[in-house]
């Protein structure tokens, strides 16, 4: 039985997961799986709350095993496939690996929740917008910093640290949905042009460019209904 992945390109976690897969060649079938959806392909139709009680994307059934989170799913496979490359088995390499998908739940992951989901569904009504936002400056300088210290964030290699926080940060460059302007962030923007390079990133962000006028559209209309962005 195939390596089973549950989502939609356009999610972040999920797009890391697949990004993953492509760069270190694992095989796995993308089933799509709309979140928020009741409909048989959406998380909360009772066939795939059966399988994945807590509703989310991405999720993955492997040969039976069933797992959901994203952080979760890329170790589990990494550690399974040998992703020694993204995920090397040098102790303290992994510390930082860990460090940083950690921080970024509730760093980079703002990313998304502050200026993507609210200018794409609006209906949501995300509680603490202005928070978020206000707090996104300082996210950017200390990834900034970071990226003083090395070429990536754990080391002189991309891992899926990287893979991770640049699903969340390469959404704001302007070719893309120029969420937000990095110009005065350089190693940020030296950073992303080198994650560009990792394999598999031109499949994994295929829909996105696809996408990117609507949601930059998007985006400019929500940003004018809301001077303080």
């Amino acid at each position: 039985m195939p390596l089973l992945l549950y989502g939609v390109p356009v999610s972040q976690p999920m797009r890391a997961v697949l990004w993953s897969c492509m760069a270190t060649d694992t095989p796995h079938e993308l089933v799509i799986t709309n979140p928020g959806s009741k409909k048989p392909n959406g998380t909360r139709h009772p066939s795939f709350l059966a399988k994945f009680p807590t509703g989310t994307i991405p999720a993955m059934e492997d040969d039976g095993f069933l797992l959901s989170e994203s952080h979760a799913i890329l170790t589990y496979l990494a550690d399974k496939h040998g992703w020694d490359q993204l995920y090397p088995k040098n102790l303290q390499t992994r510390a930082k690996i860990h460090e940083l998908l950690n921080w970024h739940h509730t760093n980079t992951r703002m990313i998304t929740i502050a200026l993507f989901a609210p200018a794409m569904r609006p209906d949501l009504q995300i509680p603490g917008i202005e928070a978020k936002i206000n707090a996104l400056p300082k996210v950017f300088a200390r990834f900034e910093a970071l990226l003083g210290e090395s070429e990536y964030v754990a080391g002189p290699s991309p891992t899926i640290a990287d893979i991770v926080c640049y699903c969340e940060i390469g959404q704001c460059s302007v070719e893309m949905f120029g969420l937000f302007d990095l110009s005065k962030y350089p190693n940020i923007l030296g950073w992303m042009e080198r994650c560009k390079q990792i394999p598999g990133y031109t499949q994994a962000h295929e829909l996105c460019y696809q996408i990117a006028p609507m949601v930059r559209a998007k985006v400019q209309t929500f940003n004018s209904l809301n001077s303080k962005l």
